[in-house]
């Protein structure tokens, strides 16, 4: 974990070190973002904008290449446990926004209580206000309480002790604390890609070529993160897509073999907005609701026809689903608690419509039970 090493929780060290790596992935688009911020305009005070084409920006993120939208939408769950965030003007920010606006702080994300604390427990032991359950960076890294916390259940944990509700708490707290830096100083924006081997680390822009690329190589892509940021800025969604698209090309062109296709990045983008199981736990709830109307009120086949189509309907989401997260990760989805479950629950699914279709005992009219007693084992249940 990072806690410790790259998140000091005394407030001086943190303020110092996130005010370091902002001056330096900063440098290169200070020129447009200081004139874009003269005219004063802001992303705050533009229309919603698309950010399509900089969500489909490759990233490197806990080991796998992946695109920015992904990213920027499990950061945003994990610091806030949302997929998005109401500040407090009232402005709603979506995963892609928030991961722009931080970078070129175009919003006062210290200050925002954005950083979800989910033990009430830990919060009254911090002393913070027991009504919120979001609390700000500024406020939690300057809790010399966390600190003490999260350093006694790191050596808990070490020494493989159980650790207490509020220090696991306060484990998650430091961890999402630790993301949320690495989003404000860009340490976590890994989007230049390894010249040569899949296994070499990602570097940020603000390290330029980082030894990987010579600096002519280099300079496209620093050209058009300025573009990026200045039309973001300045609320410019036709500009800020352009300029994101050619910066996306511009890093495959520096490694074409490391850096994904745009077929593997687009899928991606389409399951994140697609969001296939979602339809079906919404087609399975209405499928239920009008399953159990027709057998309440004995409508028959009619009715109880158009709850199992509906279900199939969503059983097709569910396929669609999981095929898509297979060809995406590269492998069937059984290797964590979330995918084992959608995986076990479409079974049950699939097998329980195949035995309701092959054996439809409770919802047959009384010809079909006759039909039915005739080439099985015995009467049906009395209506």
């Amino acid at each position: 974990m990072e806690i410790i090493s790259s998140w000091p929780l005394a407030r001086h060290d943190a303020l110092r070190e996130l005010h370091s790596r902002r001056l330096k992935i900063r440098a290169f688009i200070f020129a447009a973002v200081v004139s874009a911020l003269a005219s004063h305009l802001s992303a705050a005070d533009a229309p919603d904008l698309d950010f399509k084409q900089w969500g489909l920006l490759a990233i490197q993120d806990g080991g796998r290449r992946k695109p920015v939208d992904t990213f920027a939408k499990d950061a945003l769950i994990r610091i806030t446990g949302r997929s998005t965030h109401a500040d407090k003007t009232g402005k709603k920010w979506r995963p892609n926004d928030f991961v722009l606006s931080a970078l070129i702080e175009t919003h006062d994300w210290k200050n925002e209580p954005i950083v979800l604390i989910s033990s009430g427990q830990l919060v009254e032991q911090l002393g913070l206000d027991k009504t919120q359950r979001r609390f700000s960076f500024t406020q939690l890294t300057g809790s010399a309480e966390l600190q003490r916390l999260a350093t006694e259940a790191q050596s808990l944990k070490r020494a493989e002790k159980p650790l207490t509700r509020a220090q696991q708490e306060a484990l998650s707290v430091s961890d999402r604390l630790t993301l949320l830096a690495r989003v404000m100083d860009g340490r976590a924006l890994l989007i230049v890609p390894a010249p040569a081997n899949e296994t070499d680390p990602w570097v940020e822009p603000a390290l330029g070529g980082s030894g990987y690329y010579a600096d002519a190589q280099f300079a496209p892509i620093q050209t058009q993160l300025q573009t990026v940021a200045s039309a973001y800025v300045q609320g410019d969604g036709f500009n800020l897509n352009r300029a994101a698209n050619q910066l996306r090309e511009d890093l495959r062109a520096l490694s074409p073999s490391i850096y994904p296709r745009d077929q593997q990045l687009r899928l991606e983008y389409f399951y994140n907005h697609f969001e296939a199981f979602y339809r079906a736990i919404w087609c399975y709830g209405i499928a239920l609701v009008i399953l159990i109307t027709a057998h309440l009120r004995k409508r028959g086949r009619a009715l109880q026809n158009v709850g199992v189509a509906v279900a199939i309907v969503g059983l097709a989401f569910q396929a669609a689903g999981i095929v898509m997260r297979c060809m995406i990760a590269g492998r069937p989805p059984v290797t964590n608690m979330y995918e084992s479950i959608i995986w076990v629950s479409f079974a049950v699914s699939f097998f329980g419509m195949i035995f309701f279709v092959r054996y439809p005992v409770a919802g047959a009219s009384n010809a079909d039970c006759h039909a039915f007693e005739h080439r099985s084992v015995g009467p049906c249940a009395a209506r």
